[in-house]
């Protein structure tokens, strides 16, 4: 590189060449006399060489002040200086005397070795050069700077002996010396306590470039050709070649027209070249390791990075892993390794720093899968380098243009940032597979066997099932449903779609192509979008008169899909129509796992015409048949339908027994959407049972679930049952739960979602229950006059109770400040009503909630006084009750005192306390007309 080009790219290392500089000051300063050495540590490819180039620049633009600085580079490979010492001076001596033409390169040529002369030979040499540095260095006054590269193999090459290496160092700190040593080296130089160099230099390490270095050079380079910086899709890409790099700025210059190559294959044949090119440099980077590190390093490229130090114990057979440790050490030493802490342990994961090493060593190492793919090796890179919808749209053209290893790649890569299919999806379409083949006599094979290919090699189904123009339309039909499926498990949902609408339009004219497309179609719909309702019209397209030609297998899925359909619209009564028959068309031919869902289906649809006796016993046959072949899913679905219509009927001891097993069915079947609901539904039977404290951890899972799979229908459900269990248990976090169910109801026009405004007085009692005033009020400065504008802000006298219950539970102090952070605020939420919407009788019903529980007489005129006429016009009448009844509680005569008490007054305390009533006097004449 150019002058003009070094400065140009320089970048970072600031530290380390603030160190060198400084280092050369001190030793201009000192000569002749003791100079300051240096040694640059670095990998090989972390850019020691330019940072020599940097120092020599730097030099050369730094006045002289009468004392010149000559800087003499050495070659980087010093071929010429072999087995005898004093070579090395006289290559000094050559190059700081010897300018033009090629008289030096001739006389630095290589003398034969005379051991038992080395003495005399090192000393001529030395002399030789010092007259050569009074020539040089007129007055005595300057400095010449020698750089050396790979010092650490000259030292093994020219000064193994100890007497020769104590000669090299007698010769750097004699007096009056004029020759600084600006040395690089991998290993180490002076580090060994033995030898006669230890200590002699100041080492300087260089550190791996950090991202932003990275992106700092790429900048510095295109501004250097005249580009503009970075754009943000670019910087991306940058960060990923940073990440795949390691740090090693070597690969940074290399790597970076990479940054601008959109085509994948075009990035691994450039990786592929310059592992090739950087063939030589890695081949002696592993030479240089012992051989048990050399074998660690192998066990852990082809084991399988990241893995931790215990990993790669079990991997080699060690007895453990401090009999590996050395070797871990020694890879890390090196920077070939480097250790990340494991997300979800205590555990450190190592990995190959340099992603390009660990390419090349795959490839020459005989990796039969990066040999199937060039894009194989360097997974890693790709994956941080294409966005997902970039790498999709890689996937999608790759298996197109019949490039199906590499397409399935980038499709699987595209996956991994997405959730998992559907269990139960996966296992229905096999299912589905079974009646759409019973609708043909040609042998396409068994389901099975298609199943288990497209689970394992869905590229090669999709470049398969092409239909050919011989085909019938059902096979036509059933190929296409397969390709389909095909692009699904690849990840490809938008193409998928695609494919199963081409179906069911080229199945207008044959009723059985046309069920195997809408099963097919319905099947993906369901699981990929939110719009059921749209699938469920699908369903009502077919016409139930033409069904009874189908074959049996795909009659039964024909009534079933309608069933569905007609159900899901909420037609519930035409619904048990063609669900009877699937039902009977299933048992007749064995079909148990139809029959399950069209029996599940048919107890739904009794449980909404509230027949739920009916339906229960169509939703038990349905858990036994599912039993009974083992289909957890059916199951636990059909057992969810029980538990909820057992809790319809107050029987919510059994529904929980039902709700329970349909949770661990779900958890064992990873359906995240099953086990909501089924905690859901299971939370709420539990809060009519006022099992709160059971029933809050299961609707906070239920909260969390339907966060994660995006329903804010059973989001919002689950928060309304957590509301009021909450008044009663303290649950942390419920008025930031409540916020995001106002948010939800106030984004949807859909009349299935839960009004917030009925359970306003409800999450009041809960922030009293949780502490949570701050953010209550914030919650009412937001949405006060929302919450109270359609509907009155009801207390009952169950809520005056749960504030006497705080007393009982935590004393009269904590009762007194659960009435003092109420009142306030239900008076508050009054005043945001329209005049009309207003409860005028909320103060009497929560007082007189609270004096039916509380008997404590203090803590009753404690909460008297808070009644100011502020906060209701009953603020005098109900204050009155509690001071009264107060009285009341303590008197040693209670009917001494109620008869001076206003009669309606006495007659309320006296049922609020279960007094009995006093005798009434007779009406004038009563006794009379009795005789009469």
């Amino acid at each position: 590189m150019t002058d003009a080009d070094i400065v140009a790219v320089s970048t970072g290392r600031e530290e380390e060449f603030g160190r060198i500089i400084a280092a050369v000051s001190r030793s201009r300063s000192a000569t002749p006399g003791a100079l300051q050495h240096v040694v640059l540590y670095g990998s090989r490819g972390f850019g020691k060489s330019f940072m020599m180039r940097r120092v020599e620049i730097a030099l050369q633009r730094t006045p002289t002040d009468n004392k010149p600085i000559t800087f003499l580079l050495l070659p980087e490979e010093q071929h010429n200086l072999q087995k005898s010492p004093h070579a090395f001076l006289d290559y000094i001596t050559v190059l700081l005397t010897k300018t033009e033409g090629d008289e030096a390169f001739a006389e630095a040529m290589f003398q034969w070795p005379k051991p038992d002369e080395a003495a005399r030979r090192w000393k001529e040499s030395a002399a030789k050069l010092e007259a050569a540095l009074d020539v040089a260095l007129p007055d005595g006054k300057g400095l010449v700077i020698v750089a050396v590269e790979n010092f650490d193999s000259l030292l093994k090459t020219l000064f193994a002996n100890d007497e020769d290496e104590q000669r090299l160092r007698d010769w750097l700190f004699r007096q009056k010396n004029r020759v600084m040593l600006l040395a690089t080296a991998t290993g180490t130089v002076d580090m060994d306590y033995d030898k006669p160099l230890f200590q002699a230099f100041e080492s300087v390490r260089l550190q791996p470039w950090t991202t932003d270095d990275c992106i700092t050079y790429f900048n510095r380079k295109r501004e250097s050709e005249g580009k503009s910086p970075l754009n943000g899709r670019q910087e991306a890409k940058a960060r990923a070649v940073a990440e795949f790099i390691g740090g090693t700025p070597r690969l940074a210059q290399l790597l970076a027209e990479v940054i601008e190559t959109e085509d994948a294959l075009t990035v691994a044949e450039t990786m592929n070249a310059l592992a090739d090119r950087l063939a030589e440099y890695y081949r002696r980077r592993i030479e240089d390791l012992a051989p048990l590190v050399r074998g660690l390093l192998d066990a852990l490229i082809r084991g399988g990075e990241p893995a931790s130090q215990t990993q790669l114990a079990e991997r080699v057979g060690a007895e453990g892993q401090s009999q590996i440790a050395r070797a871990m050490t020694d890879l890390q030493r090196a920077d070939i390794i480097r250790g990340r802490p494991a997300p979800d342990s205590r555990e450190t994961l190592y990995a190959v720093t340099d992603r390009v090493f660990a390419h090349y060593y795959r490839r020459r190492q005989g990796s039969r899968v990066a040999h199937e793919t060039p894009l194989a090796s360097i997974l890693d890179f790709l994956r941080s380098f294409y966005d997902r919808q970039e790498q999709k749209q890689q996937g999608l053209r790759h298996l197109l243009d019949g490039r199906l290893a590499e397409g399935a790649l980038f499709s699987r890569l595209a996956m991994e940032q997405v959730a998992g299919e559907k269990s139960d999806y996966i296992t229905g379409f096999k299912r589905g597979l079974m009646a759409w083949f019973s609708a043909t006599t040609a042998d396409l094979g068994s389901p099975e066997d298609w199943e288990t290919r497209l689970a394992q090699e869905p590229e090669n189904v999709l470049h398969e099932c092409r239909p050919s123009p011989g085909m019938t339309l059902i096979e036509a039909t059933i190929l296409t449903c397969l390709r389909a499926h095909a692009l699904y498990r690849l990840g490809h949902e938008r193409e998928t779609e695609g494919e199963l609408n081409h179906a069911l339009d080229q199945s207008k004219n044959d009723i059985a192509a046309r069920v195997i497309a809408l099963d097919g179609l319905m099947r993906f719909l369901s699981l990929v979008r939110d719009d059921q309702e749209a699938v469920a019209q699908l369903g009502m397209s077919l016409d139930a008169e033409k069904l009874d030609t189908l074959p049996s297998q795909l009659r039964c899925l024909a009534y079933r899909m309608l069933g569905w359909s007609l159900e899901y619209l909420n037609h519930h009564e035409e619904a048990l129509v063609p669900l009877k028959q699937a039902i009977e068309f299933a048992s007749e031919i064995g079909n148990k796992r139809e029959e399950t869902i069209a029996r599940r289906l048919a107890g739904l649809s009794l449980g909404q015409l509230d027949r739920i006796e009916e339906a229960l016993s169509q939703l038990y046959r349905a858990i036994d048949l599912a039993q009974e072949i083992h289909y957890k899913y059916g199951e636990a679905t059909a057992r969810r339908y029980a538990g909820w219509f057992l809790g319809k009927l107050a029987r919510h001891d059994e529904a929980i027994v039902q709700l329970s097993q349909a949770i661990a069915l779900a958890v064992e079947i990873g359906d995240k959407i099953e086990e909501e609901e089924a905690r859901q539904y299971a939370g709420w039977s539990l809060g009519q049972l006022r099992r709160h404290e059971e029933a809050l951890p299961q609707l906070r899972q239920a909260i969390e679930l339907a966060r994660e799979s995006g329903d804010d229908l059973n989001l919002c459900w689950s928060t309304c049952y957590a509301c009021t269990s909450a008044t009663c248990v303290p649950m942390p976090g419920i008025i930031g739960l409540f916020i995001e169910w106002v948010l939800k109801f106030q984004e949807t026009s859909s009349d299935l979602f839960p009004d917030p405004r009925s359970e306003t007085a409800e999450v009041l009692i809960a922030a009293m229950r949780s502490g949570e005033w701050l953010d209550f009020d914030e919650l009412i400065a937001e949405h006060g006059e929302w919450l109270a504008s359609e509907k009155p802000v009801f207390f009952y006298r169950e809520h005056g109770k749960i504030l006497a219950d705080i007393a009982v539970e935590g004393g009269r102090s904590a009762g007194w400040q659960a009435a003092a952070g109420v009142l306030p605020r239900a008076a508050l939420l009054q005043a945001f009503a329209p005049e009309d919407l207003q409860d005028k009788s909320w103060l009497s019903d929560l007082m007189t909630g609270f004096a039916e529980t509380c008997r404590d007489p203090g803590l009753l005129r404690d909460v008297a006084s808070l009644l100011t006429p502020k906060l209701s016009p009953e603020s005098a009448q109900s204050a009155a009750l509690l001071m009264d009844l107060a009285n009341v509680d303590e008197a040693d005569d209670p009917e001494r005192l109620l008869a001076r008490i206003d009669p309606d007054r006495a007659l309320l305390i006296r049922r609020l306390r279960d007094l009995p009533d006093p005798e009434l006097p007779r009406p004038p004449g009563a006794a009379r007309r009795k005789r009469l």
